[in-house]
């Protein structure tokens, strides 16, 4: 496993020669600790992986771009795309707190967050004062309402890995985290536990990109380049490579 002071490191460049880009890089603000499947260290390799990190790969070598990789946490990649320090973040308009300040692409895909737990979950379940694992300087539009109507307690926690730890040894009662996040933890990191999903869905992710307002004219390729990557099956392909099991 990659240790934590490697993931730290300010840059991890993925160059590729630029040509034609009024600007010399769009830096990708990712955050730290990682989220796959979305994009994370490959342990073995020690190279970026992921989901989004395939997306940008491939329309960087569609369109001669470079790109510079920016491991952030979630608080400080969302202020340096509002002062240019950063170009391009995976960010809803829901999540972040002036959506007037940036642009911001089509969606690329559809998920969801849901509530996981120890014991199985029916769509009758009450939320009654439970504890809550989430992940710290995340917001979420509808489950932050519920702790705002005293329905459930809000316990933030570094990063999905600790969530489910925490669940585990039951400092808290349920985790509440994006399904195709949680799917991998299942999967590669906790197999040896039963986790049960909650059947309903609460917070929606469209998988929007937030560029910093200088990118704006780059917009309409980029949408073009997820219109056909949808049309020709790559997106479908890209996104089962990391949230189906091997």
């Amino acid at each position: 496993m990659v240790s934590r002071a490697c993931m730290v490191a300010v840059f991890f460049l993925f160059v590729i020669p630029i040509k034609n880009y009024a600007h010399d890089k769009l830096k990708l603000a990712v955050y730290l600790p990682q989220s796959p499947p979305y994009m994370f260290i490959d342990p073995n390799s020690g190279d970026v992986t992921g989901i989004l990190p395939d997306i940008i790969a491939s329309f960087a070598n569609s369109n001669d771009l470079q790109f510079e990789y920016k491991y952030l946490n979630r608080v400080r990649a969302e202020h340096e795309l509002y002062d240019g320090r950063s170009d391009v973040s995976l960010l809803s308009p829901a999540w972040v707190k002036h959506p007037d300040k940036l642009v911001f692409s089509k969606p690329l895909f559809q998920t969801s967050d849901r509530f996981y737990s120890l014991t199985s979950i029916d769509n009758n379940f009450v939320l009654n004062g439970q504890t809550v694992c989430t992940r710290e300087f995340y917001r979420y539009p509808v489950f932050d309402q519920l702790v705002d109507d005293k329905k459930v307690k809000r316990m933030d926690s570094e990063s999905e890995v600790v969530q489910l730890r925490m669940l585990l040894s039951k400092r808290c009662d349920l985790v509440y985290m994006n399904e195709w996040i949680a799917d991998y933890m299942r999967n590669n990191l906790y197999s040896f536990a039963t986790i049960y999903s909650s059947s309903l869905t609460f917070d929606k992710s469209n998988g929007v990109l937030a560029f910093n307002p200088k990118w704006q004219a780059h917009l309409p390729k980029f949408n073009q380049f997820i219109d056909k990557i949808k049309k020709n099956g790559q997106l479908t392909q890209i996104i089962e490579r990391y949230t189906k099991p091997q």
